[in-house]
């Protein structure tokens, strides 16, 4: 069996090590995933032109509608089994200006609901996406998929780490906009953000580290997020339609 390749586009970095170690569960086999989006750029860091954030997703996106060919049969995506698209709930409480953006299309930002239950803003959220690759109404490719954790990823994050130990805090956990203001105040060991020049920072190497935990753990994350638990159908339909 041949391993599955999967092309991320996706807000940054630790994203990536976070979807990577769910999909290493979700999947139960061996595969190759690439980043897409953000793209770095030579030895020094940085990003391409398309930048990182939700503003980079947002314009990857318009990049693929740019081109001359039909998003499901772009050359340069063809030797992919999945195309997952990431970006983080809260952005349905952003407008276009912050991430930079001038030309978008639909004007359909913020578009946040109230919380609980999650699923009303991620639905939302998701026609946004769609909107961007000019796909409304138009369904997404039968091997693409989205994955919008709810607020953030780091909600999938702190739940394989902490769920079993702080079970009062995990409650409505998919509606908490704070999540990276509690991890800053966890003990420095343990400590994956910290705060620099008043903005916090990803700690990548922790991230990279909480791997196996996020994998081993992956059923009790879907036990408190439904988002991740969509994120495990989607991404199974969309690979079982091109195998």
């Amino acid at each position: 069996m041949s391993d599955l390749r999967i092309g991320l586009i996706a807000e940054g970095e630790t994203d990536f090590i976070i979807i990577q170690a769910a999909l290493k569960s979700v999947l139960g086999r061996r595969f190759i995933i690439q980043l897409l989006q953000p793209e770095s750029i030579g030895n020094l860091g940085g990003f391409s032109e398309t930048g990182g954030g939700w503003g980079g997703v947002y314009r990857k996106c318009r990049e693929f509608v740019s081109m001359e060919f039909e998003i499901s049969k772009n050359p340069s995506l063809s030797g992919f089994n999945l195309i997952l698209i990431h970006i983080d709930a809260d952005v349905a409480g952003e407008s276009y200006p912050n991430a930079g953006i001038e030309d978008q299309p639909n004007q359909d930002l913020p578009c946040e609901k109230p919380c609980p239950p999650a699923e009303d803003t991620v639905q939302a959220l998701r026609s946004v996406v769609m909107g961007w690759l000019n796909l409304v109404p138009v369904a997404i490719p039968k091997h693409w998929a989205l994955c919008i954790p709810s607020k953030s990823i780091e909600t999938w994050l702190i739940v394989a780490l902490y769920g079993q130990n702080e079970p009062l805090f995990m409650q409505n956990i998919e509606c908490n906009k704070r999540l990276e203001e509690w991890l800053t105040q966890r003990p420095v060991h343990e400590r994956l953000v910290r705060m620099k020049d008043g903005k916090a920072k990803k700690i990548k190497s922790r991230y990279l580290k909480a791997v196996p935990v996020v994998t081993e753990r992956w059923s009790e994350v879907e036990q408190r997020c439904t988002q991740a638990v969509r994120f495990r159908i989607e991404v199974l339909k969309a690979v079982n339609t091109t195998l």
